[in-house]
């Protein structure tokens, strides 16, 4: 049996663009993007299915909100509508940085029709199932 494929978790798509003082608290973003095309559940992710759209909270962000629509749409070239925040997560454990820096990941669910976008490399709609099959009950 073949293994699904993972996502990066909700890590960091470029974990190096991430600034911060030692010992400061830094605020990832993530987004799960998730359409329904033919009754078939969707998400939209980076990397090659590898990641979801994310990126560090920045000072030049007006809101949490603002800069997780700038991320998703640089990365994912996909303009988002309504998104929910969904969880937040600060385990000490997430993050891959280094113990002076406390890393919050603060994610976000957004419902969205499926768009394909020409000459958008590594970015694409992955079936929901692939990544969850115990959830799939079809």
């Amino acid at each position: 049996m073949q293994r699904p494929p993972r996502l990066n978790e909700g890590r960091l798509a470029e974990p190096a663009a991430r600034a911060s003082p030692a010992g400061g608290i830094a605020a990832d973003l993530i987004t799960v993007l998730v359409a329904v095309t033919n009754g078939a559940p969707l998400a939209l992710t980076i990397q090659d299915g590898n990641a979801l759209p994310s990126g560090p909270f920045e000072l030049g962000h007006r809101s949490l909100q603002m800069g997780l629509r700038a991320w998703v749409e640089e990365q994912a070239h996909h303009p988002l509508g309504y998104v929910e925040q969904l969880y937040t997560f600060a385990d000490r454990d997430r993050a891959e940085s280094e113990a002076t820096q406390r890393v919050i990941s603060i994610s976000y669910l957004g419902l969205t029709r499926e768009e394909q976008r020409d000459g958008v490399r590594e970015v694409g709609w992955r079936n929901w199932y692939d990544y969850f099959p115990w959830e799939d009950r079809r």
